[in-house]
This record gives C-alpha cells, structure tokens and sequence, in this order.
C-alpha cells in the first residue's frame, strides 16, 4: 500500500467543507457538413487562437502541440480522439454550472477558427470508426493505445470514439467519500437507463441504445466498470487506496515527469519518490462508473446529452447523492444486490433503458426522492428535472426518442 495515495485522499487541505459542483463535459465537434473534427488542423488551430486571443493559458503542451488550457479555475483540453472537453470552476449551484459551461461554449464558438462549428449531443462519435482518427499527440495516449489491444476488447473504442460527462460531488470526511462512491456505483444501471443517448456506430443503428456503455461494459476490467468490494458492509477507505495501489498503472512518469509504459508495475513497485509523484496519474486511471480524487466523487456514467438534458441528469444524480437522506437510502439498497446483479442491470438498462419494470418503477421512486432531496438544497434546481419527468412519463431514453424522429442519415 502506498502512503502517497492515502496521503492525498485524506489531506483535508485539498477539501471544500462547502458542497460545491463540479462538471467535466466531453463533446464531439462538427464541422457544417456534420464531419466530426480532428486535433490535426481544427482543434489545434482552435487551442491556439484561445491562448493568442482570449487570455487561456496552456496547461498541457507536448513539443509545439498544445493540448490543454487553463483560465483560472476554468480548464478546456482533449480527450484521445479530440473529443473537447469543458470544465468550469465548480459552483454552489447547477445554476452557476449551466451558467458557466455556456460562456465558455460560446466564447470558443465565437472564434475565428470555430465559425461554421456545432456540438454533436451523442455519447458516441456514430460516423467513424477507430482506424478514421489519430489519436491526439499525447505520449500518455500513445502508450494507453499500445496497451489496450492486450488488456479490452473495446479499449481503443472508448478512447477514440466516446462522449460523455462527468458530475464531481466534494467529501470532507473519508466515510462521506466512501458512503457517496457506493450510492454513485448503485446509481448506474438507473442512470443508464434514463439517458441512453448512443444509438448510432459506425454508420448505422448501434446494438444498443447506449452503445456507449456497452464499449466501457468491454474496457480494461482492471480498471472499470463496477467494484466488488465496495459492496461490502464494512468498506473503508483505505480499502480504495489498495486498490489503487495493487491495480497495475498503464504508464507512470518519470523523475523528468515523462510518460513511460507501466509494463505491469503497481504503484508500489516503484520507487518511493515516484510513488509520490505517482499518486495522483494512478488515481487518474481508474475508469471504474465513479471513482474518489483528492476532492471529490466523480460520477461517470452519464452519455452525453443535450443540454437541458444534461443538466437534469446532474440535478437527478445530485438530490440522490449530495442529500443525506437519500444517500442512506442508497446504501442501503446497495447492499441488497450483489456486484454481478448490478453488471447485469447496467447491461440491461443499455439496451432497454426503461422497459424492464423493475427498473422503471426504481427510477420513478428515485425521481421522487431526488425532487425532494433538491428541494432540501434549497437553490431551486429541482426544477430542472422536468425533463427527466417528461422521459419517465412518457417511458423513454432520449435514444429512443432519437430513434424515432431521425434514422442515420437524418443525422448528417
């Protein structure tokens, strides 16, 4: 076991006693002609006028490839196939989150270099396939896609091709961390059903109405997906350190902070100064539906949305987990379902979403305690589940819905 990770985890300095949200949103950027984008000349070029022009600063550049940006606490860099993603300083609200996300949305919209752009609402890139996209010029992802052919079926999928986003909820103590992590993990198959939103891949109707989940269902599952131990009355913290520690690293960095393949090393096979340095890239690569960083919770396992959607996911997932009531409520039903009857759930819920009637009638339940829950907030975001109630009143996943309206070709 690795001090270096307890470390973090547990320094309280990293810690907001204040419930603040955070959002990462991944989208997939699309030319006039609906062509999604690549790094190599859209979005460098985009990255670079943001810096010369609208006061970013780069936070991640490999030789002249810039790949990430920072604005005070607002940061914007690239997933491996050129996704864009957008984080906004975290807020006391949803509505400060919207609020934030659509100023930076727009300022890069008004660019020189994104005129003619718009986002493509989807969970999954429904054109191209892994051998249309480069990955973006990133050692760590060069060594990421060396590594995921020996260890996933669908590992090369999920990085070039997926979109989603991700809601970080804050703990200060580590048995609030804990109690939100299992909650957030018992939340997926109902998270999954409500917003399946990828039923297009390569070209055609996916498999799936969330085919997205279905790549991550077939990633590394070292790393991913749903853990066992989590679901064990006496679950600690230290139990997720070990974790962390004992899972093998697909690169560390080293003493001049490059990427180098792991080759097989944990955390604790290296050297104690490296393990420090270590600490945070080995939490990095745990890709499991949430996950605990030094700050926060990350929920995971959302498909990308369109915004109102998007917002009323967050809001559904945040009167469930931020509320105390309500994460009792969640563990405590956690419990009574074994890790391989939540696998089989979230499959499920990715190919029928709301069909089935125990899930259905789970996630009506759910809906209730969650308006209550954000009630109890008292910032008004319950109103931004109506477009939840309108999913649930009508039975369907916004893929569905999709379906309905628009074949493939309709996308275009």
């Amino acid at each position: 076991m690795s001090n270096a990770v307890a470390e973090i985890l547990l320094d309280k300095s990293n810690k907001r006693i204040q419930h603040k949200i955070g959002a990462e949103s991944e989208r997939l950027v699309c030319d006039a002609s609906g062509k999604v984008l690549r790094y190599q000349p859209h979005l460098k070029t985009l990255l670079e006028e943001l810096v010369q022009k609208k006061g970013w600063e780069t936070s991640y550049q490999e030789n002249s490839n810039i790949l990430g940006l920072k604005r005070g606490s607002d940061y914007i860099s690239l997933e491996p196939g050129a996704q864009l993603e957008i984080s906004g300083a975290p807020q006391d609200h949803l509505f400060l989150v919207r609020e934030k996300e659509s100023e930076i949305e727009e300022e890069i919209l008004s660019t020189q270099a994104a005129q003619d752009w718009s986002w493509l609402w989807l969970g999954l890139n429904p054109y191209d396939s892994v051998e249309d996209i480069q990955i973006i010029p990133s050692t760590r992802y060069q060594i990421m896609t060396r590594y995921y052919p020996a260890h996933s079926k669908r590992g090369l999928d999920m990085m070039r091709l997926t979109a989603g986003f991700h809601l970080n909820l804050d703990y200060y103590e580590p048995e609030e961390a804990c109690e939100m992590l299992r909650a957030g993990l018992f939340l997926t198959p109902f998270v999954v059903a409500l917003f399946c939103n990828s039923p297009f891949y390569h070209s055609q109707q996916a498999p799936s109405l969330s085919e997205r989940t279905m790549i991550w269902k077939d990633n590394d599952s070292l790393r991913s997906g749903i853990l066992d131990f989590v679901f064990h009355s006496d679950f600690q913290l230290m139990d997720y350190v070990n974790f962390v520690c004992s899972t093998p690293l697909m690169y560390f960095m080293d003493e001049q902070g490059h990427a180098q393949p792991a080759e097989g090393r944990c955390l604790t096979d290296l050297s104690l100064d490296l393990q420090k340095t270590n600490a945070l890239p080995a939490l990095r690569e745990i890709f499991t539906e949430a996950r605990i960083k030094p700050c926060c919770v990350e929920l995971r396992s959302f498909d990308q949305q369109k915004p109102n959607e998007r917002y009323a996911a967050m809001a559904f997932a945040i009167g469930l987990v931020y509320d105390l009531e309500n994460r009792s409520y969640l563990n405590k039903e956690a419990l009574r379902f074994s890790p391989d009857q939540l696998r089989k759930w979230i499959e499920d819920s990715a190919r029928f979403a709301m069909k089935h009637d125990e899930t259905y009638q789970m996630i009506q339940n759910l809906f209730q305690r969650s308006y209550e829950g954000l009630k109890r907030r008292g910032f008004g975001e319950e109103e931004l589940l109506k477009p939840v109630e309108k999913l649930i009143s009508q039975r369907k996943s916004p893929a569905e819905l999709l379906l309905e309206s628009k074949t493939f070709e309709d996308l275009k």
